[in-house]
C-alpha cells in the first residue's frame, strides 16, 4: 500500500487470533496498531479494517481487541457468530460499506463509554 493513493481504502485480515511469525512493533496484538501508526504517520485517510477469525482463541480478549480496532476504522469484526452478516456486508457494494462506516464508528465509541 505504500504507492497506492487512495482517499477509501479497505483491508481484510483472516486471522487464527496467534502470531508466530511476525518480529518487532507487527508481533501479537499490538500488530494493528504499528500498522494503523504507519498509515497514519504518511498522513493519508487510514482504511477500513475488516477482521475475520478463524478460531475459538478469538472469543476471548483477542477477539474483543481486534473488535474495537475495527470498529474504530469504520471496518468490522467477524467470527464464527456474525459469519453470514459479515459476508453480506463485504459483498455490497462500497457506498453501502462506506455509510456502515458511521454506523460501526457509534457502536466503537459505545464500546468507550
Amino acid at each position: 500500500m505504500e504507492k497506492v493513493e487512495c482517499n477509501d481504502c479497505e483491508i481484510v485480515i483472516i486471522t487464527d487470533g496467534g502470531d508466530n511469525q511476525s518480529s518487532g512493533n507487527f508481533l501479537g496484538l499490538t500488530d494493528f496498531d504499528a500498522l494503523m501508526m504507519n498509515l497514519k504517520v504518511r498522513q493519508r485517510p487510514l482504511p477500513r479494517v475488516f477482521v475475520f477469525c478463524v478460531s475459538k482463541d478469538c472469543e476471548d480478549a483477542i477477539g474483543r481487541r481486534y473488535k474495537e480496532l475495527t470498529l474504530g476504522s469504520g471496518g468490522q469484526f467477524c467470527d464464527d457468530s456474525n459469519f453470514d452478516e459479515y459476508c453480506d456486508i463485504l459483498n455490497q457494494p462500497n457506498a453501502v460499506r462506506l455509510n456502515l462506516k458511521r454506523y460501526f464508528q457509534q457502536e466503537y465509541r459505545d464500546l468507550l463509554e
